[in-house]
């Protein structure tokens, strides 16, 4: 598999590193934060919406990261 190198802002390096999982790579963390849905998707999502409620989606956002933050921490207290 192909690699590539990319200059990432040290808030997102920190972000990226602290949802790392132990047997995790930093580029796994990152697919996997991502999770495969880009901007695009999010485009074809919205059309046809009048409007987006802009707080749910903060807050639907803000939930999964929280959760994200216990099953790191869960693994943790695991090893």
């Amino acid at each position: 598999m192909a690699s590539k190198q990319i200059r990432v802002s040290d808030s997102l390096y920190a972000r990226v590193k602290d949802e790392k999982r132990g047997d995790e790579t930093m580029g796994e963390a990152l697919e996997r934060m991502v999770g495969g849905y880009g901007l695009m998707d999010f485009v074809e999502d919205s059309r046809g919406k009048e409007s987006l409620d802009v707080d749910a989606i903060e807050e639907s956002m803000e939930e999964g990261s929280k959760r994200n933050m216990a099953e790191v921490r869960n693994d943790l207290t695991l090893e």
